[in-house]
């Protein structure tokens, strides 16, 4: 490997375990929610620094356990699956874990016990590492497609390019080792592995870099969810800026009479919308808004679909919610009972209050007023 390639493998490695170090020192973490990021960074970090301790001589005639055997491979695909579970979705199946690294000592031991050759580990390698990346994908792909409340929205927002960052790293590294799994056939393990730690500490660098802009990555998904839960807006967006999607072929129609109306529409619903925060006294059919708006229901349809968030069915339960938020923010849970504010806000029941305030707000109304007065007692304090 070129000497600068090595040089640069050995100071990526340092910094990545620098960066643990810090991360680990932090007395609030929760290792629990990122010990696969912290997994992640620690083997990369690892592995180039002892390579390059090795290919110094540094340490005299030392054999490299990463030099010795391919193997160790195995294990690096589902520790970034699950470090992708955990960012995406904030918690981690305790009950799979079992599956996913017995697997990686399955094949281990099938391939040591068996004696595979290069050639064999090399496929059973693809195979394997294949499976994760489709699983990887797919993974991603649902969370993307899913529908989310407002707080879940902010905070995808929030993680969006450090996951689109780590996904990126994580197929160009099953590109790679597929690659240099393929040149073990043919060159030194200590060759391949060279120019694997030399060309993906580029990479590498840019993600050290990305932390360093961002160090709150480092303290956690917890951490990062603090942070987010304080600055989430409460109210719930309820309409678009802009149109979403094409016009169905039914609908022609009625957008050529709304089109010069939609603008004032949208806010006369949104001034009718502020009063109905500070008090609902009863929830507004298709029929009467039809009415205050002194427009056709059939132009309300189209604005609820082609610029609303919610149906027409949702957006009553928001208005309820909506008015729900502002009783909680004046103090209403300090002297009544949620069943209470259920009723106060006009839902049938209250296990129908309770579902759809966590819907759309991320936590039960109970969790929302408990972070409303840590967050009034922490504005004292400072």
């Amino acid at each position: 490997m070129w000497p600068l390639l090595s040089i640069l493998s050995f100071f990526v490695g340092g910094v990545l375990l620098l960066l643990v170090s810090v991360s680990l020192a932090d007395a609030k973490r929760d290792l629990k929610s990122s010990i696969f990021f912290l997994a992640i960074l620690t083997i990369s970090g690892l592995q180039r620094v002892i390579f390059g301790l090795s290919s110094f001589q540094v340490l005299g005639p030392f054999e490299n356990p990463f030099e010795q055997s391919l193997l160790f491979a195995f294990f690096i695909p589902p520790i970034y699956y699950l470090f992708f579970e955990g960012l995406l979705h904030q918690k981690i199946s305790r009950k799979n874990l079992p599956l996913h690294f017995g697997l990686s000592f399955l094949l281990v031991g099938l391939s040591l016990g068996l004696d595979w050759n290069k050639s064999i580990n090399q496929t059973v390698f693809l195979v394997y590492s294949s499976g994760y990346s489709t699983g990887l994908i797919v993974l991603v792909w649902r969370y993307l497609t899913k529908r989310k409340s407002q707080r879940e929205q902010v905070y995808f927002k929030s993680i969006r390019v450090w996951a689109y960052l780590m996904l990126v790293a994580f197929l160009l590294i099953y590109g790679f080792a597929n690659f240099i799994y393929g040149k073990a056939l043919e060159d030194t393990q200590e060759k391949v592995l060279g120019e694997f730690y030399g060309l993906t500490s580029f990479l590498w660098l840019f993600i050290c870099f990305y932390l360093l802009r961002n160090p709150r990555i480092l303290y956690g998904e917890l951490r990062l969810l603090e942070h987010i839960n304080a600055v989430v807006p409460e109210e719930i967006a309820i309409w678009k800026s802009k149109k979403k999607g094409q016009t169905d072929p039914q609908d022609v129609n009625v957008e050529k009479q709304i089109a010069p109306r939609v603008e004032s529409l949208i806010f006369s619903l949104k001034s009718m919308e502020q009063a109905w925060s500070e008090e609902l006294l009863e929830v507004p059919s298709l029929k009467s808004l039809s009415f205050q708006l002194d427009c056709p229901q059939s132009h309300l349809k189209y604005l609820f679909k082609y610029y609303g968030n919610f149906t027409f069915g949702e957006y009553v339960n928001v208005l309820r919610i909506n008015y729900a938020i502002t009783l909680i923010r004046k103090g209403y849970l300090l002297t009544h009972t949620i069943d209470s504010l259920s009723k106060k806000t006009l839902f049938v029941s209250g296990n129908t209050f309770y579902l759809n305030f966590k819907k759309l707000m991320g936590e039960s109304p109970s969790e929302f007023h408990a972070h409303l007065q840590l967050d009034k007692r922490g504005a004292v304090e400072a």
